[in-house]
């Protein structure tokens, strides 16, 4: 069978849309991050514009063929392909819907509930106009020359008029977003107006050509020229959507995995602010030495994350019931470690990259309590005075626990890495816990100002208040009324200078310091007892009552002091679990059970509580 010009054009682009079709629906299944809003309607679209090129190729390669083998058939193929063309210009109307709200409201909204009524309004309209067909029997061969509606049928014009009036509304809003653009839009969200504006516009001279050819049918010309723009809708969508440099880089990095080579491990750089902070360890490292490059590798990704969370120019979010995911395009990493003096972060970056922040509205609640703003927090996290904390190696005391802690340079917040099982004690308890914070500012549980994970590595992180924002001039003891273990192994005492290690209750004891017992005790000793009964209520165990003491302000002939004294309650996230009642079984059978720092909440309760009054003094 011959074919004319246009008719092999159309076979060209039909095939081509195909295949640009089915490889963009895959990219979009390989990397999820291009299914976030409104990142999934495009798949929608993909998949419904799957049917449609299957049904132009068809047409266009043999026509006759297409008619003879489907005749008896037409009315289901019919059914199929006008839903197709009904779905696409829905969804192109409900992307251009989605654009609309990131330009105007410059964040990706809550959008579960909009999606949802999306399905819920196509499922409507395809009944109305699907319902109408069946029953009447309106589908079949008609001079679309393709199976679709009976020629100037109520269903015909009824599709005809939805589609109308949805493009309408499509160009309306394209065109009140196009003045809105702005240098603050994402590339992202202009690739996506990019698609719609292109894709609408072969929607509607193919959908012009198709009223056309309903009024005059003998127009053979506008029957080709509906098909000829019919055509390459894929190649729009398709290439619209992944013609990206970045995105091109980033479905390399998916498919072809980087091989890790231990070798090749980030150390920090003794010249900092000679431009070069981080370096490649060539040489082979002993386990300590992997160990902590692998922290200080783990905590730039933190520091990283945190500094794009908190970014003045982070806008790209999904908000769902109980946390918020952010996510970052390539350009917005690139731009943060701009800020600072460091070569070599750009080997950080994964793509897959997201924040998740946990309850974010009560945290918002807790910080603002504080006077702390997300404004505040623009550049605590990636900076050079951080950097060089880092190369020095000043990490805090994770404890038994061995968590990284992490101290900003301004001394007011303490990143800390934990489990997820903590993380979703913390979730469980946190009404509670912010309940009595935000009512009583007296209390001395530790502040929490932020629960974040970082994917995709899979590290929960909190950040917290730093209780000891002048810890060179304290001495800290960390107590838990518990003697097994509670000792450190340098020397305690009195004599003992500041910023050394934190102490623990041996060393407290038997430094002979007493805290003075005033009105001003009484009241401490009230609200710890609160937070205490607080805690065994949410039955937590092994927490800690940590103690900084200027001993500046001690005097040294009676070992006390009343005041430069700092309270607070802190690692209150451990259940008495399994693991817990363990920990005292097999302790049990070489210490006495009431010394042992695993217990059970009402005893543990019980005996911090009469610690607590050892330490004071009438």
């Amino acid at each position: 069978m011959s074919h004319n010009p246009l008719e092999v054009i159309c076979i060209i682009l039909s095939f081509c849309s195909l295949i640009v079709t089915i490889f963009c629906a895959l990219v979009h299944i390989i990397v999820p991050k291009l299914r976030r809003n409104p990142g999934q309607l495009v798949l929608y679209n993909c998949i419904i514009q799957l049917v449609a090129d299957v049904n132009w190729f068809w047409v266009s390669i043999d026509k006759n063929s297409y008619f003879n083998s489907l005749k008896p058939k037409c009315h289901i193929l019919g059914g199929i392909v006008s839903a197709c063309l009904l779905l696409q210009i829905l969804y192109t109307l409900y992307l251009c819907i989605e654009i609309l709200i990131l330009v105007h409201k410059k964040i990706a909204t809550p959008h579960t509930n909009r999606i949802r009524m999306y399905h819920l309004t196509t499922l409507i309209i395809l009944s109305i106009v699907l319902g109408t067909e069946i029953s009447r029997k309106e589908f079949g061969d008609n001079n679309q020359i393709f199976c679709f509606f009976e020629q100037l049928s109520l269903s015909e014009k009824m599709f005809f008029l939805v589609s109308g009036v949805s493009i309408i509304i499509i160009w309306v809003l394209s065109t009140i977003i196009l003045k809105k653009l702005n240098k603050k839009v994402s590339n992202l969200t202009k690739r996506y107006l990019k698609v719609t504006i292109l894709l609408t516009f072969l929607i509607t001279l193919s959908a012009l050509m198709g009223v056309i050819v309903m009024a005059s049918p003998n127009s053979n010309i506008f029957k080709q020229l509906a098909l000829f723009l019919a055509c390459p809708t894929g190649l729009v969508v398709g290439l619209g959507r992944l013609w990206s440099k970045s995105l091109m880089r980033e479905l390399k990095w998916k498919i072809c995995k980087r091989r890790i080579n231990l070798r090749n491990t980030y150390v920090i750089s003794e010249s900092l602010l000679e431009g070069s902070v981080i370096k490649f360890q060539e040489e082979p490292m002993c386990l300590a030495e992997y160990f902590e490059s692998n922290n200080l590798k783990t905590l730039m990704k933190i520091l990283t994350s945190l500094s794009l969370r908190f970014s003045s120019s982070q806008t790209n979010y999904e908000a769902y019931k109980k946390y918020k995911e952010y996510y970052f395009e390539e350009e917005d990493f690139f731009r943060e470690i701009s800020k600072i003096n460091a070569s070599n972060l750009e080997e950080l970056y994964d793509p897959n990259l997201t924040v998740t922040e946990y309850n974010a509205d009560i945290f918002v609640k807790i910080r603002e309590s504080k006077s702390i703003f997300d404004s505040d927090l623009q550049g605590v996290f990636l900076n050079n005075e951080n950097f060089v904390k880092m190369r020095k190696k000043r990490f805090l005391d994770g404890g038994k626990s061995g968590s990284l802690l992490f101290c900003t340079y301004n001394k007011k917040y303490i990143i800390k890495i934990i489990t997820e099982d903590e993380a979703h004690v913390f979730l469980d308890i946190l009404k509670i816990y912010s309940n009595r914070i935000l009512n009583c500012p007296e209390s001395k549980l530790v502040r929490i100002y932020g629960l974040f994970q970082i994917k995709p590595y899979k590290l929960y992180i909190l950040l917290m208040e730093n209780l000891f924002e002048n810890s060179e001039k304290m001495t800290i003891f960390d107590l838990k009324g518990s003697r097994v273990n509670r000792k450190t192994l340098r020397g305690s005492g009195k004599n003992q200078s500041a910023n050394t290690s934190v102490q623990k209750d041996e060393d407290f004891l038997n430094s002979g310091i007493q805290i003075a017992f005033d009105s001003e005790a009484e009241k401490i000793i009230q609200v710890l007892g609160e937070d205490f009964l607080l805690l065994r209520g949410m039955e937590m165990t092994d927490y800690s009552l940590i103690i900084g003491i200027d001993l500046s302000k001690l005097d040294n002939e009676s070992a006390r002091v009343s005041d430069g004294i700092v309270f607070g309650i802190i690692d209150f996230l451990q259940k008495y679990n399994i693991a817990k009642k363990s920990e005292k079984h097999f302790k049990s059978l070489f210490y006495k059970t009431n010394e042992i720092s695993a217990a059970d909440p009402e005893f543990y309760y019980r005996r911090i509580k009469e610690f607590l009054n050892k330490i004071f003094t009438r």
